[in-house]
């Protein structure tokens, strides 16, 4: 007997970038090595912020503009990530101290972990409508 739900099921393997794709969106043609992780943690949260709606309906499956715009995203929030100091700080760790040339900081290594996604990714995204948050209407 069924009781009218949709299943809900998840694509996991499929990755919405690859390293082409980030060296187009950033112009940047030294990508870092661990770049595979960051693109996956960019994913993960590209996935948060959408309620895994791309993965539920498959990424071929959607619009090519929302496609594009998933695709700015992520690398948008790859960029954020890098910018960020990597993987460590997005995961809230950090350096205590850090010297660039001349220039040297130091400061507490935990300090307060701020908003871990980038603004241009929610810009990108707030086109698609996947950032909706409201209930669907049955009837």
């Amino acid at each position: 007997m069924s009781s009218g739900r949709k299943r809900l099921s998840l694509v996991a393997d499929m990755t919405y970038i690859d390293r082409a794709d980030y060296a187009l969106f950033s112009g940047c043609m030294d990508i870092p090595e661990n770049f595979d992780a960051i693109a996956s943690r960019s994913e993960d949260t590209i996935d948060q912020l959408t309620q895994y709606r791309i993965r539920a309906q498959g990424f071929d499956s959607l619009a090519p503009f929302a496609r594009d715009q998933i695709k700015k995203a992520v690398c948008a929030q790859c960029e954020y990530i890098l910018n960020s100091g990597g993987l460590e700080s997005a995961n809230g760790g950090g350096a205590q101290s850090m010297t660039i040339g001349k220039f040297s900081i130091s400061g507490p290594a935990s300090q307060p972990v701020g908003c871990a996604v980038s603004p241009l990714a929610i810009q990108y995204l707030a086109l698609t409508g996947l950032l909706y948050t409201g209930m669907d209407v049955m009837v």
